[in-house]
């Protein structure tokens, strides 16, 4: 059955596969297929180890693994029809906090993928908790919620199809960026809209200058303010983020900038 999405690409149009009408292993099949074009950056790999957090456990699905070795990604393939209660958070609990055996993991990953160096993935298995990304159909219901664990991000992975057979796809959400520099960044206690940033240099505009920065993959508009030592970014209409909560202020090979949960 169809939905009633559709795609032009040149001439041709393409209908959106009605969400639903597939399983999670079609998904996660096709994902896998297309991973050289849609993270071109990293090796795309199945990650069927099994993790544990405070008397729970649950398997991820895939990774992600940055080809510099400088991050990674543990990813859960869901379909967004699915309730978020039970199952599907009790795995986004896991992943965002559990521990990761740097030495079983890069052992079992270059053994799907040799040209991994297992010493360079065992330091970053240790150095760096991997950012949980839930690949689903369309965007659930239940993604603020999912974004509210530590270092989660939703993506959704759309699949069109032609009435030659040929396949399109689409995706929108929290893509995995490359990341040529980053800041840390907080909000003080007073003033309390205003985010202090850490390392300044990140920035390529001069106070009183308007940046835009994505969060949560919407775009969002700041404003910079220089006041002593102190560098400031100040929200142009209501602020997207938590001050009770610290980031990240991330700059992208494409220059572009984007804020992550710390």
């Amino acid at each position: 059955m169809k939905g009633k999405s559709k795609l032009l690409i040149l001439d041709d149009w393409y209908e959106e596969f009605e969400p639903g009408s597939y399983i999670e292993d079609t998904l996660e099949r096709i994902i896998l297929s297309r991973s050289e074009d849609v993270f071109p950056d990293y090796y795309t790999l199945p990650l069927k180890k099994t993790i544990e957090y405070n008397g729970e456990s649950s398997q991820p699905d895939l990774c992600l693994i940055k080809k510099d070795y400088s991050r990674w990604y543990v990813v859960e393939v869901e379909l967004a029809k699915k309730s978020f209660k039970g199952h599907t958070e009790t795995q986004i609990r896991v992943f965002s906090n559990g521990k990761y055996n740097s030495s079983d993991i890069s052992k079992y990953l270059v053994g799907k993928e040799p040209k991994l160096s297992e010493v360079s993935l065992k330091q970053l298995i240790l150095k760096e908790d991997p950012g949980v990304l839930i690949m689903v159909d369309e965007y659930p219901k239940w993604a603020d919620e999912a974004k509210g664990y530590p270092r989660t991000g939703i993506l959704v992975f759309g699949m069109f199809d032609h009435p030659d057979g040929v396949e399109a796809y689409r995706i929108d959400g929290e893509h995995p960026i490359v990341e040529i520099d980053r800041s840390r960044c907080r909000f003080p206690k007073y003033p309390v809209n205003m985010l202090i940033i850490s390392t300044p240099k990140v920035l390529d505009i001069s106070s009183g200058q308007e940046v835009i920065i994505i969060v949560n993959g919407r775009k969002t508009k700041w404003e910079r303010l220089d006041s002593g030592s102190d560098t400031f970014l100040i929200p142009k209409g209501q602020n997207p983020l938590n001050v009770n909560k610290k980031y990240f202020l991330i700059k992208s090979e494409d220059y572009e900038y984007y804020i992550k949960e710390n």
